[in-house]
């Protein structure tokens, strides 16, 4: 029977309690919540108290549970009661964004129930009623783990991190607290030690204050207990946790080093100091504390492991099942202290996280064999794996190394139950490496899995112990499973660890490779490699961030994998997306995967669910700055420029440093003229943090701090992200003979001795392993880019003529050729580890707006080619051999094909939608390819109707677009789009044609292998700007010279195809140029802008000059009255009608100048957008004051043709100098008002298309300025006193000679781009388009010019006023 002095706490002590059901009986357990009286519960543990019970034997095993902090002490567990099982939280340990949490479940064990109750016994009785109740260790055992259950209850149904074991202080919550406070184990332990003053109830005192916050009750209570037991490191573990609770951080490590000492695997010990050694995010250190940190928590490391791990990473000791993931997290922790302090050897700092993951694989304890797994054998295992799981072929020669006694091993049979995958490999040994041909590269191939076939990966891994990592489960002639506690907790520290390492192999190999040698082969740190270590992690410890990080990696993957089960291929970017959403199932609220799965969405053009992801990212997490940046971009290109400026504001705020959210805003700040804290750079005028001005010439530095020269620094320092990339890519395909060979196929002779050493000595320099990449500028991604594209329109001309000969023509037509025996014109692919190209912040067309040197232009358009080039040459429908060329033109005539996503109502329509209609249809045959669907204007509607074939290729798929042009017999290809929204590159970069040539639609270079030619003319282009210019300037013996010999230079020029990552910023243009000869600048306005006189060419032709120009003096005065009424006659309009993005600060403090130099007039400027009016108008008033800002009008944006009837209303048009006006020039200039431009840049196109049109009409002389000190004195000359005759006079001469103006000739334009078109097609097929060639020289030798195109133009001009200087009629060169 029960002791009756037990019933009398009954109306005392109070706690409450809850149901559990055990086998087949439901026993009665506390619960915090719960109102019953203890003696209820403490009756039914009768049978517990052996001193009560007749023949009672207390049970003498001791074990010890710990959790975060405190410890409870050993002690005997009668009947082994339950210990206490908490949440436990695996953090990342310092490898960011992977925050994976395994829960462990509470563990209960059964009670025995009972019942009975007596008398209640008054308050004033217990401490007499207490000696009797206690009446021996087993008793007092008994009822101080009932105050363990109640004390640990309260805690985790409040916080799941304050247990019996606290936590620092910041993390405990005042719930907490409250929940200790509400049970009576104050009372409760008071009694117990009361009647036993041991150390055994004083730990559990020393907790129970602790969580109370009762600091230094609780330091003296651990006192007390080593001066009862001096060696007591439970207490030296919990005075560690209080001292570091009050500040006393270096008391705390003592104390934790005095208990470590006494007990080396006191893992909670181990990971309290670590955790005290490493600040929170919340928590600053200066540099030396850091430095000390980090070395003590090495010291701690080094400690424990010294007695477990050798040296060379050998496990020397055994562990125990509930041990390793403790291990594995101190090995962890050393691997990344190790990176933090700088150690150099990169394979010691990667030996801890090897062994690491080693250790779970080993067999189950005890390891009678001796057995041991490697990091090899886990990888190759995978691999394997991998293939057996995704039913992809093995391969025989992987098979046949497998060891199979009396049998052979097939894929099928790999896949039955039993098949231990990890030992079969570590049995095969290095057979498996020659079978998978790793031995040359330490390369594996990629293998893509799907999420639900990664996720059973380990049941294949480890088919003995049902997909249980080995070393944790027991051996008894079998593996016997571990408790669910150690398996989720080994098993997502194992994760964590692949995760950390797959991580680190990823920045690595962003400066070197890694290699991990071992005696059966080595291994190479790849992208294959980072997969296979992502599918064990997610295979262990399924993670929304796993998930996520498989995603972002896969995506890159260009492998692809055709699967019977699935409708089509499945690439990188679809497995990827269904990992986001797989991720999304376990989290839905997870904004990486939310983000990520947005920019899959964008990507193939779904923005509406590419916003709706972005802005559920934003929800949760407000400050996450990819999205933010990714949202803002989207509304940037949507013309809403005030919420992007908002959203790159904010992301900024959250990252400072970040360059897409910097390059954002900036670019946003620009579009709307918002100019304040822009800087200053290159001496130039610059703005402050307050708006004012820096002048050039100021005390002021040459470059003052701002977001501008932020924005060119994070550019240039982008650029150089991808030197020392990719090391040794070119080596993973083939030695030097290998490309050597490749180059030769070009040619049917053998080169020179000169040039075959040109050549391997460019090859030696990346063999070279102490070539220092980063120092000589090597994108060694981009060289093998390069040398591709380089090859590949040689090798479609070496077709052409083996199929055709050398003819530009035929008589009769020619069957076009199939692939068949293509394989003699493959080029080298691109190796599977090719790191995906990166790409400044910097988009191309943003660039216009921006003071970028002549280096970085070329390069941010370079960056943006390889990207665009790697896409498509990695695409699986494209063949390995190149497109097959079209037959010779039928009779001469040459198939042209325009290719567009602005065939509608667009500027770029507006220029050229005559242009078809007017070709020469005896030599040419007119195609064009619309890449955006029709909007039936009138553009679109003249260009369909005009052209010989129109095909609406929106929505079309790259493959089937160029599968339609090669069809088509497309001999020269015009890219009208070049870096422009909804361009299509990746057609250009398939080279489904021989000639590829950019024309009007981006003003710039495109520095990219897939264009040729570039139209332009002298002025837009000078040709000192031009690669083929730079490399003819050469030495002849140049190519003889290494590169210290030539420090602008890397040595990696191919021919005339300088490799633009040249330090050089003497030129820009890597295509070669057709020079124009008046302006490459494509007009309409003579056909379709006649409104304003409503009379035809001829019909105009008839009509005087004189009548003409008084009929414009009249509709002039007509449009300045109906615009601005409230002006006088003889007030001058300035005006600029461009979007405001192209009015940068230095210009618009001239136009307040000028405006304040010639009082009676004003500047009208287009509200475009509408938010650059507010901020316009404040920097007027800041720098001219209020009077001059008050002569500024907006207008509204308009029709076309009303817009160029406002034209002649303006006196003058004030051009922009960064990016001088395009269409905008050629309107005004039809209207007949005069620009004044200053065509700044000579590397930049886009600055110099004004000076361009202004030249083509014959008096460029009057409006091309030289500086900007020119720009505003001539403006003020022309709008001022007699110069006003002069200015009357210009517009004169422009207005009645505009039908006759080559700019306005689209006729003219047109016959001169032929002749372009003509040559180059001309010289593609005699071999002499390519420099270099046998056919290039001998041309050369015959006094021929090669290089660039430029086209004369002997047709007279006939003005109808004359000129004071004749126009040209040969390139300006």
């Amino acid at each position: 029977m029960s002791h009756p002095a037990l019933q009398s706490i009954i109306p005392i002590l109070q706690i409450p309690s809850h149901a559990v059901a055990v086998s087949d009986r439901t026993t009665t357990v506390p619960h915090p919540f719960s109102h019953e009286p203890l003696v209820n519960y403490l009756l039914s543990l009768g049978q517990l108290f052996p001193s009560l019970q007749p023949g009672g034997v207390g049970h003498s095993e001791t074990w010890t549970t710990t959790t975060q902090g405190f410890d409870r002490p050993r002690f005997s567990a009668p009947y082994n009661l339950p210990t206490s099982r908490t949440a436990r939280a695996l953090t990342d340990e310092g490898v960011a964004g992977y925050l994976m949490a395994s829960e462990v479940a509470d563990s209960e064990e059964p009670f025995a129930s009972g019942s009975g109750s007596q008398g209640p016994i008054s308050p004033e009785g217990l401490v007499t009623a207490l000696p009797v109740l206690i009446a021996s260790e087993a008793d007092r055992d008994a009822l101080l783990s009932y105050a363990y259950r109640i004390y640990e209850s309260s805690l985790r149904w409040k916080s799941s991190g304050l247990s019996h074991r606290p936590l620092p202080p910041s993390s405990e919550s005042s719930s907490a607290v409250e929940a200790v406070q509400a049970t009576p184990l104050l009372p409760l332990l008071s009694m117990i030690s009361g009647w036993s003053h041991d150390a055994t109830s004083l730990l559990l005192l020393g907790c129970v204050h602790f969580a109370l916050r009762n600091y230094d009750k609780s330091l003296s209570i651990n006192r007390e207990i080593l001066l009862i037991d001096p060696h007591n490191a439970e207490a030296m573990c919990n005075l560690g946790c209080t001292l570091r609770a009050l500040g006393r951080k270096s008391e705390a490590i003592a104390c934790w080093w005095d208990a470590l000492r006494l007990r080396p695997r006191y893992w909670d010990v181990v990971h309290n100091a670590l955790s005290c050694l490493q600040p929170s995010a919340t928590e600053t250190e200066s540099v030396e504390d850091a430095d000390n940190n980090r070395q003590q928590a090495l010291n701690f490391c080094s400690f424990v492991l010294s007695r477990i791990v050798e040296e060379e990473g050998n496990i020397k000791a055994t562990v125990a099942p509930d041990e390793v993931d403790h291990v594995q997290r101190v090995l962890n922790t050393r691997a990344i202290v190790l990176e933090r302090i700088g150690a150099v050897d990169i394979n010691a700092q990667l030996r801890d996280l090897l062994t690491a993951i080693e250790l779970p694989i080993h067999p189950p304890w005890p390891n009678v064999g001796g057995v041991r797994y490697t990091f090899h054998d886990v990888v190759m295992a995978v691999f394997l794996g991998s293939l057996i799981v995704s039913n992809a072929e093995v391969p025989d020669a992987l098979l046949n190394a497998l060891p199979s006694p009396g049998r052979r091993y097939t894929a099928e049979s790999l896949r039955e139950p039993g098949i231990d995958i990890l030992h079969l490999v570590h049995l095969a040994g290095s057979q498996l490496y020659d079978a998978v041909t790793l031995r040359q590269d330490g390369v594996f191939p990629i293998v893509l899995l799907l999420p639900e076939e990664a996720l059973h990966l380990p049941f294949f891994l480890f088919s003995s112990s049902s997909g249980v990592l080995p070393a944790i489960c027991s051996n008894d002639g079998h593996a016997i499973p571990p408790s669910e506690d150690i398996r989720r907790r080994c098993h997502a520290r194992t994760a964590t660890v692949l995760v950390s390492l797959a991580e680190r192999l990823q920045e690595r190999r962003a400066r070197s490779s890694v290699i991990f040698t071992e005696s059966s082969g080595i291994l190479r740190s790849s992208t294959s490699l980072v997969l296979l270590l992502y599918y064990l992690a997610l295979g262990l410890q399924p993670s929304a961030t796993i998930f996520n990080n498989l995603g972002i990696v896969i995506a890159e993957v260009s492998a692809i994998r055709n699967d019977v089960t699935r409708d089509g291929p499945v690439t990188g970017p679809l497995a990827a997306r269904t990992y986001y959403e797989r991720g999304l199932l376990l989290h839905p609220t997870h904004p990486f995967l939310l983000v990520n799965l947005g920019a899959l969405a964008k990507d193939h053009g779904n923005h509406s669910k590419a916003q709706l992801l972005f802005g559920l990212a934003i929800h949760h997490k407000p400050e996450f700055t990819i999205a933010l940046v990714n949202l803002a971009n989207m509304l940037r290109d949507e013309g809403k420029s005030s919420d992007a400026l908002q959203y790159f504001q904010r992301a900024v705020n959250a990252d400072p440093d970040l360059p897409e959210a910097v390059s954002g805003l900036a670019i946003s700040r620009i579009a709307v003229c918002d100019w304040q804290g822009r800087g200053r750079v290159f001496n130039n005028m610059g703005v402050d943090n307050d708006g004012h001005r820096i002048f050039p010439g100021s005390p002021a530095p040459e470059t003052v701090a701002g977001w501008l020269p932020q924005v060119l620094e994070l550019t240039d320092s982008q650029i150089a992200l991808d030197y020392g990339r990719n090391i040794h890519l070119m080596r993973q395909s083939g030695n030097i003979a290998f490309w050597m060979g490749w180059v030769q196929r070009i040619q049917h002779t053998p080169f020179g001795a000169h040039k075959r050493g040109s050549w391997e000595r460019t090859f030696q320099m990346l063999e070279d392993e102490t070539f220092d990449r980063t120092a000589r500028r090597v994108d060694e991604g981009g060289v093998l880019i390069r040398l591709i594209e380089w090859l590949r329109p040689r090798l479609q001309r070496k077709w052409y003529v083996d199929a055709y000969g050398k003819v530009a023509r035929a008589d009769q037509r020619m069957e076009l050729i199939t692939s068949t025996g293509g394989n003699k014109y493959d080029w080298p692919p691109l190796p599977p580890l090719f790191d995906i190209p990166l790409v400044p912040c910097i988009m191309p067309f943003n660039a216009f707006c921006l003071p970028l040197s002549a280096r970085a232009t070329r390069l941010v358009s370079h960056r943006h080619g390889l990207r665009t080039s790697y896409a498509t040459l990695t695409q699986t429908w494209l063949p390995r051999h190149v497109l097959p060329p079209p037959p010779p033109p039928f009779r001469g005539k040459i198939n042209i094909g325009y290719v567009s996503g602005d065939f509608n109502d667009h500027p770029l329509s507006h220029l050229i939608q005559s242009v078809f209609g007017l070709h020469d249809r005896a030599q040419f045959k007119v195609f064009a390819y619309a890449m955006s669907p029709s909007d039936n204007s009138s553009y679109r509607q003249k260009i369909e109707t005009e052209t010989d074939v129109f095909r609406d290729m929106s929505g079309w798929s790259t493959k089937e677009a160029v599968e339609k042009i090669r069809r088509d017999q497309i001999h020269i290809l015009l890219n009208l789009g070049g870096y422009t929204r909804g361009a299509r590159n990746d057609i250009f970069a398939a080279r489904p044609c021989p000639v590829q040539i950019s024309l009007m639609g981006f003003a710039g270079t495109t520095a990219a292998g897939w264009s040729d030619y570039l139209v332009c003319d002298p002025v837009a282009c000078p040709p000192t700007t031009c690669a083929f210019d730079a490399w003819q300037k050469r030495p002849v013996d140049s190519m003889d010279d290494s590169p210290s010999d030539m420090p602008q230079d890397n040595g990696l020029d191919f021919e005339a195809s300088l490799d633009p990552e040249s330090a050089s910023n003497d030129w820009v243009y890597t295509e070669k140029l057709i020079y124009m000869p008046h302006t490459f600048m494509l007009t309409d306005h003579k056909q379709s802008s006649r409104g304003d006189e409503g009379l035809s060419v001829n019909d105009r032709a008839k009509i005087l000059p004189e009548i003409l120009w008084e009929s414009e003096m009249r509709r002039r005065a007509e449009q300045r009255h109906r615009l601005f009424p409230d002006l006088s006659p003889d007030t001058i309009i300035y005006a600029n009608f461009n979007q405001a993005y192209k009015i940068d600060h230095q210009i618009f403090a001239v136009w307040m100048r000028i405006l304040a130099r010639v009082t009676d007039s004003i500047l009208c400027l287009l509200r475009f957008p509408p938010d650059a009016e507010a901020n316009l108008m404040k920097t007027a008033r800041d720098w001219a004051g209020e009077a001059v800002a008050s002569r500024i009008r907006f207008l509204d944006v308009t029709s076309k043709n009303e817009h160029i009837m406002r034209g002649r209303a303006v006196d003058l048009f004030l051009d922009t100098v960064e990016c001088s006006a395009h269409t905008v020039a050629a309107d005004v200039l039809w209207s007949g008002t005069p620009i004044i431009t200053w065509p700044r840049y000579e590397h930049k196109m886009c600055s110099r298309v004004g000076a361009s049109m202004a030249y083509a009409t014959g008096l460029g002389s009057q409006m091309v300025v030289r500086s900007l000190p020119e720009y505003e004195a001539r403006v003020v000359v022309l709008t001022t006193g007699r110069g006003r005759d002069a200015l009357i006079d210009l517009r004169r001469k422009l207005f009645v000679n505009r039908d006759s103006i080559p700019l306005f000739d689209t006729a003219r334009w047109t016959r001169n781009v032929e002749k372009g078109y003509k040559e180059a097609w001309r010289r593609w097929v005699l071999g002499t388009a390519f420099e270099g060639s046998l056919e290039w020289e001998a041309s050369k030798r015959a006094g021929n010019v090669v290089g660039n195109i430029i086209i004369e133009d002997r047709d007279p001009v006939h003005l109808r006023l004359p000129l004071r200087y004749p126009l040209l009629c040969i390139a300006r060169i």
